[in-house]
């Protein structure tokens, strides 16, 4: 009873950080701040940004239908203004001229924001409108998602959050989108851009970054968790239709909130991501029909398991046929259907529960907390409710009941086998009086049981191979995880849906799923690598190194290729002064690490320079500390004379996966380059930085720490 009750708080706990969680990352703690807008004005001069974190921009925007504006017309289309409409909430149901207006069309919403005008600098964060607009600030177009047109031939829709930064150098904002929608059941607004200083902005987007990513690592290896279970053991069908509910999860993650998936894939079609989030939602509920079938089959009608299957099929097939805007048409009907599926899921759970199935009071309590948030979603995306996504947070409490569920089972079973072992010990007793009492018997049982003992070793020593073999498996399956296959599926999917049929296409795709595959391959090394060193489990081979050397011959070991490149190398000597040798001071260094960096440094100034451009090495002593003025440091400097980079991008160079959204976006690159380079430098106990201005090119500087005065002559 005890331990019930401990079992039974610790997943009250679960529930409990899983609503607070996801109440967190869609709130993302705003604060007390909510101003509403009135009349097309949002007025912001007596709140303070700084304190009152993110703020929604939500009341009355003024709003014009059926025309696309331009910042300059607004002033003579005031007077046909079509009226003020509330933000968030899609356009449909709107009453223009006595007509409810649909999804399809395009109109123009526009809000002013009063601030203090202080100079400050601020952030817009932008959500995904239906389904493409256009934004112009203080007159400048800033952002677009999509290609905004008057009809469905003129516009191309898209679905990309995004963060604008901008100086509060003036008291007045105008803040104008331009919508259009033709392929959506759904149009206009119907989530609230938000507004704040840069650095909440900023933090609050990696926050939602940071719950999406870990939402979709936690679901796809849960599944992979259940798929091997499967495997290795393909009685227990429940593991794989349960790890195919966590698959469809984490794809499903990668297309909602943050949508990762245009993060990694800006070009991804918009139809097939929305037809991907559809047929995701549709397959989770029939899915999890089936898992309660082989969890409990005597609760459950396989009349009404067929039928969802058959049902989810047509669905799946008719979602693929039909038009994108048809598609969301039919998610209403089928959510209906959704509904009455998890009131007999949960009606398969309590008469489970009553009847005193294993594991079901369990499975039934985690459920009704998933089945909740699943109708949270609904209504979430049906624009009833203002909560967020919730159905992330109901799966985790789910996979905590399952996996308590599945512990259960495994102790009942080594119970079994401590009973049977326990009567295999009283039998071998038995055996042993028997053999004391007779003696002519012996010898024929001392055999038998020393052949029996002999088999048991083996058998033993089999089942430790195959343990040792699963441990490894699930190792290698682990490892992966990390190949990031979604560009590759998509070529695949759409070679093998017939999108792209002709010969020469079809060739070329196969070389970029060849080109894609392959550089696969280098992430995946590099990812392991950068993971290595963040988790401080790398190797390095500290030792005194002489500067002037290690330098002079990396400089050597790259000038060829700098030459290859049509790039003018240099190398800068600085002069030592007492008490150092012309050679300058020791450092503590492991050469080869230092070499990577020096390499990622390199070639990334050769990728950026041009033609007869320069590439200068340089180092030089850093500052003294210490009342003797002892040299702490020695600085190395990496120079090129390329495109440089902006101000704005600066802070985030050295961040995974980044890359400069200007100048230098059709380079190549996995964007792990700097990132290895950062911590390699910081685990030398240095520090790496970059210095860069716009057409002057740009510098990157890393520090190495002098050797410890003992060894300051290297002796």
């Amino acid at each position: 009873m005890r331990k019930a009750r401990a079992l039974a708080a610790l997943l009250l706990a679960v529930v409990l950080l899983a609503v607070a969680g996801g109440s967190w990352a869609v709130s993302d703690l705003v604060g007390p701040c909510h101003p509403i807008a009135r009349d097309g004005i949002l007025d912001l001069r007596d709140w303070d940004l700084a304190s009152c974190g993110v703020m929604s921009l939500t009341g009355d925007w003024e709003f014009y239908w059926n025309k696309l504006l331009e910042p300059s017309q607004l002033t003579s289309a005031r007077r046909e203004m079509t009226g003020y409409t509330g933000v968030p909430a899609s356009w449909n149901g709107y009453v223009v001229d006595g007509r409810k207006l649909s999804g399809d069309g395009y109109a123009t919403y526009v809000l002013t924001i009063l601030t203090k005008g202080n100079g400050a600098k601020l952030a817009l964060r932008m959500p995904p409108a239906s389904t493409a607009y256009r934004l112009y600030l203080n007159g400048r177009e800033r952002a677009a998602n999509g290609k905004v047109g008057t009809s469905a031939r003129d516009m191309m829709p898209q679905y990309m959050p995004l963060v604008v930064s901008f100086d509060d150098d003036a008291p007045e904002i105008r803040l104008v989108v331009q919508v259009s929608n033709f392929v959506h059941r759904r149009g206009g607004l119907w989530e609230a851009p938000e507004i704040g200083t840069e650095p909440a902005v900023r933090v609050k987007t990696s926050r939602l970054m940071v719950f999406n990513l870990a939402s979709i690592g936690s679901l796809i290896t849960m599944g992979f968790y259940h798929a091997c279970l499967y495997v290795l053991r393909r009685k227990e069908k429940s593991t794989v239709y349960f790890a195919h509910v966590c698959f469809l999860f984490g794809v499903r993650a990668f297309l909602v909130g943050e949508i990762v998936l245009t993060k990694i894939w800006p070009s991804f079609p918009w139809g097939v991501a929305l037809k991907l989030e559809y047929l995701t939602s549709a397959g989770i509920l029939p899915l999890a029909l089936l898992f309660c079938k082989e969890m409990y089959p005597q609760e459950t009608s396989m009349l009404v398991a067929r039928g969802s299957e058959a049902l989810c099929a047509v669905f799946f097939l008719t979602v693929i046929v039909v038009p994108t805007r048809l598609s969301s048409q039919l998610m209403i009907p089928y959510q209906v259907v959704s509904v009455a599926l998890c009131g007999y899921i949960m009606h398969v759970l309590v008469v489970a529960s009553l009847r005193r199935r294993e594991g079901a009071i369990w499975l039934a309590s985690s459920a009704l907390f998933f089945i909740l948030t699943l109708i949270n979603d609904m209504l979430y995306f049906n624009e009833v409710l203002k909560t967020g996504s919730l159905s992330p947070f109901g799966l985790v409490v789910v996979c905590f009941a399952q996996a308590y569920v599945l512990s259960a089972r495994f102790s009942g079973a080594m119970i079994s086998v401590e009973q049977l072992s326990n009567q295999l010990t009283a039998l071998n007793q038995h055996l042993s009086d028997l053999n004391r009492s007779h003696e002519q018997r012996v010898e024929d049982r001392t055999a038998a049981l020393l052949e029996s003992n002999r088999r048991l070793e083996m058998i033993n020593r089999e089942i430790e191979r195959m343990e040792q073999s699963r441990n490894r498996l699930l190792t290698n399956i682990a490892h992966d995880l990390r190949t990031p296959v979604t560009l590759i599926q998509g070529y695949v999917e759409a070679i093998l849906d017939g999108v792209i049929d002709e010969p020469g296409e079809r060739a070329k795709y196969l070389g970029l799923i060849g080109t894609k595959a392959s550089g696969l391959s280098t992430l995946i090394e590099d990812l392991f690598e950068l993971t290595q060193l963040e988790s401080r489990k790398a190797t390095f081979n500290m030792r005194r190194v002489q500067i002037d050397e290690m330098v002079s011959d990396l400089y050597l070991k790259y000038e060829t290729d700098i030459v290859t490149a049509g790039v003018n190398p240099a190398l800068l000597r600085p002069r030592w002064e007492h008490p150092y040798s012309d050679k300058g001071p020791w450092v503590m260094a492991d050469p080869e690490r230092v070499d990577r960096v020096f390499a990622n440094l390199i070639y990334n100034a050769v990728k950026f320079t041009p033609n007869g451009g320069r590439i200068t090495v340089r180092y030089a002593p850093g500052p003294t500390e210490g009342a003797k003025g002892r040299l702490a440091d020695v600085v190395i400097a990496i120079a090129d004379t390329g495109p440089g980079i902006p101000a704005e991008d600066l802070p985030n160079v050295f961040d995974r996966f980044y890359k400069a959204p200007r100048s230098r976006t059709q380079a190549p690159g996995s964007g792990l380059g700097l990132s290895i380079a950062k911590e390699i430098v910081e685990l030398h106990g240095g520090r790496i930085w970059v210095e860069s201005e716009p057409d002057k090119g740009s510098t990157f500087y890393f520090t190495l720490p002098v050797a410890p005065p003992g060894d300051l002559f290297g002796e």
